[in-house]
């Protein structure tokens, strides 16, 4: 189950105006299939919807996108990234394929030339210290195996 959250940028220029970052939450659906999940869920996303009463469309649709997500987190629990078995994988790496993408997203729905450029200047960078990483762990894997067969 696949839930938006709604975020905003920066309002710096017109184009920035109508660019809207969207984050997905995923949720554990394993334990839906059992009654009393299913019961709990319908029983606390009423209570939630319920208890606030907004006047305008917005705050509607606020009300209702926060009741999901809360009532999704109480219940089934969201499912957690798998983490990165490679060894050559940094947080460094990670965040630059992060910074990376809002780029790439940020530059499709604004098409402006400066969004381009940014984005391709910032693509460059985690493929070079991908490959750094990937050779440096190389280089010590191979002198690890070379300390093993040099000692027998």
């Amino acid at each position: 189950m696949y839930l938006p959250i709604r975020g905003r940028t920066s309002n710096t220029d017109k184009h920035d105006e109508n660019y809207q970052k969207f984050t997905y939450v995923k949720y554990k659906l394993d334990s839906v299939q059992h009654e009393s999940t299913q019961y709990l869920y319908k029983r606390r996303l009423d209570e939630k919807l319920t208890a606030k009463e907004e006047c305008g469309l917005s705050e509607i649709y606020e009300n209702i996108i926060q009741s999901l997500h809360e009532t999704a987190k109480e219940v089934l629990e969201e499912k957690h990234k798998r983490q990165s078995r490679k060894m050559w994988w940094t947080e460094e790496i990670e965040g630059l394929v992060a910074e990376k993408k809002k780029l790439y997203q940020k530059w499709l729905s604004t098409k402006r030339y400066e969004d381009k450029n940014a984005y391709l200047e910032i693509k460059r960078q985690p493929r070079r210290i991908t490959t750094a990483e990937k050779n440096e762990m190389w280089d010590r894997k191979y002198q690890e195996m070379n300390t093993y067969i040099g000692g027998r």
